[in-house]
């Protein structure tokens, strides 16, 4: 796995905020390395570096900016021996550039294994509704 966490996990608010926060600042700069090193090895295992171009960087045209985001809720989708998988969801607010709207949803798919954890996926869509 990749980062260390405390003894007793829970997707504390720290990691949800660190996480949101680096996707945001990467996001934002249009900066492709960045999103894409925020995916953990398994992750890496399935994407490229020129995936993460091809979907992000439609999204940036799409969507211009994120101008702020804030943690909704969480879920448990999977349990694998001594992995659980967790998929966080964010709310966020798209700049007044977007094509799509004001608002959007961020869903982080991070795994747990003992005391670390990885992102497994990253996926941001537009709220058409808001």
């Amino acid at each position: 796995m990749c980062r260390g966490l405390p003894d007793h996990f829970t997707v504390s608010g720290v990691i949800r905020e660190q996480e949101l926060n680096k996707f945001l600042k990467a996001f934002n700069e249009r900066n492709m390395d960045a999103l894409y090193n925020m995916l953990g090895p398994v992750a890496r295992v399935k994407f490229t570096r020129e995936d993460i171009e091809k979907n992000f960087g439609s999204l940036v045209e799409y969507f211009g900016s994120i101008e702020s985001g804030a943690y909704a809720h969480s879920e448990l989708t999977a349990s694998h021996g001594d992995t659980n998988v967790y998929v966080l969801h964010y709310t966020v607010k798209l700049s007044k550039e977007s094509k799509f709207g004001s608002a959007g949803e961020l869903a982080l798919t991070i795994a747990v294994q003992n005391d670390d954890y990885q992102i497994y996926g990253i996926y941001l869509n537009a709220n058409t509704d808001a």
